[in-house]
């Protein structure tokens, strides 16, 4: 027991005195004004990607892991940065999903287009966790090419590529 409050009092006290930023990598998200239409626009330089908001959307985000976007507590898109073994591809990120937690709840895919990238549509039954997920590979941005797994749970499907318009890369072939 006294090596355990020993060992916690030296990590306590390596924490004392420092910022939270020596921590944590500030991220490099940022809610700017959108020059076209004057909603805040939100931009993650890591996983390659800007998203204009609609009215009344809240976002949020850790810079190069995920972003989270919500209209209300029904409603909320997630855009997830996959780390994929054996290849990058949207057939390796298919195979991610069907041999995880969600695979028995895949009803379809279907070929997408995401901001001229092509990706994947997979529609999920009602008792999965997503309704639906796209599967794209955000083009290189700097930091190369990435799997993102963005899903929608709560919106129906036309209000989801509403929202998926409003979603553009920012990687070096746009």
């Amino acid at each position: 027991m006294r090596a355990g409050i020993v060992i916690t009092a030296i990590l306590l006290s390596a924490c004392v005195g420092k910022a939270s930023s020596e921590f944590i990598d500030s991220p490099t998200i940022a809610l700017t004004q959108a020059s076209n239409s004057g909603n805040e626009e939100y931009f993650d330089s890591e996983l390659c990607f800007k998203v204009e908001l609609p009215p009344g959307w809240t976002a949020d985000g850790i810079r190069g892991g995920f972003a989270a976007f919500w209209l209300s507590k029904l409603w909320d898109i997630r855009i997830t940065n996959v780390w994929l073994d054996n290849g990058l591809t949207l057939h390796r990120a298919l195979e991610n999903v069907n041999q995880g937690a969600l695979g028995p709840y895949v009803e379809e895919v279907s070929d997408f287009t995401l901001d001229n990238q092509p990706a994947l549509w997979v529609t999920f039954s009602q008792d999965a966790e997503f309704q639906y997920v796209v599967l794209v590979i955000a083009p290189d941005c700097g930091s190369g090419e990435h799997a993102l797994f963005i899903s929608s749970s709560g919106g129906n499907r036309d209000s989801f590529e509403e929202f998926l318009n409003l979603l553009h890369f920012t990687g070096s072939n746009q």
